[in-house]
């Protein structure tokens, strides 16, 4: 069976190098807290719409809740 040929490598001076892109900056503090905070007031408007019989438009204000916290945690950095 042949034998493949061997690329030859070039001297390291020739080859260009690419900047380092710049890191994204941190996030606030408050933004955690925030999407924590939707997240736990959503479920806690589920949890009683179940418990007490509340009217279905908490159910749906929890759910709401809920998903402006995981958009919320989504920009956490």
């Amino acid at each position: 069976m042949p034998k493949s040929k061997h690329r030859k490598k070039r001297s390291g001076a020739s080859s260009p190098s690419s900047p380092t892109p710049p890191k994204p900056k941190a996030s606030p503090k408050w933004v955690a807290y925030l999407g924590v905070g939707f997240i736990a007031v959503g479920v806690l408007l589920v949890i009683l719409t179940y418990l007490t019989g509340l009217p279905g438009s908490t159910l749906l204000a929890g759910f709401l809740l809920m998903g402006a916290g995981l958009v919320t945690m989504s920009q956490l950095r």
